[in-house]
């Protein structure tokens, strides 16, 4: 576990440089669980994001974690150490944890644990988990470096086999950035993100079967059922939050999703 703390980018070599010229936290992240799930036996790497929290497991393989529980306890222990402060270095500050979860028993000593995470692990659970609020995938890195990322992008295409991640789902995570900064989102603020014409950005969401409006609708859609389950937050904040231009063109919205207001939604929250 002491290991992840002192392991750096440098030591990752070429993806290492890759995930520090990243803009974002989420970029960043999403290349590197990628890539190691990929080209490592030992441990699969998985990040699950809503519109609240982000949630990045980390499941040891079969047979391994069945011949050899021990080491594949500490390769997870020593992997989850790594990716948390090395998102605090790419951040640039300290990011507070919601939960840290391992399904391990409790050492007797917890005193490192407390200390990395900042937080009181979970242990004997059912999965290894780090989880934290889904607006840190959006800060910008400081050493976000857009030539490096571009020379290196291109060498990781060709010498490495990543899957491609869906355009709508890029975009998605754009929409949810932008409104979560309150921004009037247009679909060329997303075409320019994408250094691409509006009818090649277009084009390619059809090819996905949705389009920017329908992205743009179901971002709007989540976040208003999370921002709903806030009792303290006023409708009238939560609609000017979404970019409504009012009460009634926001209730307008929330009836053709859910086919009640959003005042009947949140009553029947707490019933």
């Amino acid at each position: 576990m002491h290991s992840g703390v002192t392991v750096d980018f440098s030591q990752a070599g070429v993806l290492g440089h890759f995930m520090q010229s990243c803009q974002t936290i989420r970029e960043a992240n999403a290349l590197g669980a990628t890539f190691f799930s990929l080209n490592n036996p030992y441990l699969e790497i998985t990040m699950e994001e809503t519109p609240e929290y982000t949630y990045c497991r980390y499941t040891p393989k079969t047979p391994f974690c069945e011949e050899y529980p021990t080491i594949a306890a500490e390769l997870t222990k020593g992997m989850m150490t790594n990716a948390y402060t090395n998102n605090e270095k790419l951040a640039g500050a300290a990011i507070p944890l919601e939960e840290v979860s391992f399904t391990f028993e409790e050492p007797k000593d917890t005193y490192f644990y407390n200390k990395i995470f900042r937080v009181k692990p979970k242990f004997n659970q059912l999965e290894n988990c780090i989880v934290f609020s889904t607006h840190w995938l959006n800060q910008t890195t400081v050493s976000y470096n857009q030539e490096l990322y571009t020379v290196l992008y291109n060498y990781i295409q060709q010498h490495y086999k990543l899957p491609q991640e869906l355009l709508s789902q890029k975009v998605k995570q754009f929409i949810l950035g932008e409104i979560d900064l309150m921004h009037q989102i247009e679909i060329e603020d997303v075409a320019k993100k994408f250094m691409m014409s509006v009818r090649s950005l277009q084009r390619k969401l059809k090819e996905e079967e949705t389009s920017f409006n329908q992205l743009y609708e179901q971002c709007r859609k989540d976040l208003a059922v999370l921002l709903l389950k806030k009792p303290e937050l006023p409708i009238s904040d939560i609609a000017y939050h979404l970019n409504y231009s009012s009460n009634a063109a926001f209730t307008k919205a929330f009836k053709r999703w859910e086919s009640i207001s959003p005042e009947q939604y949140r009553k029947a929250l707490v019933k």
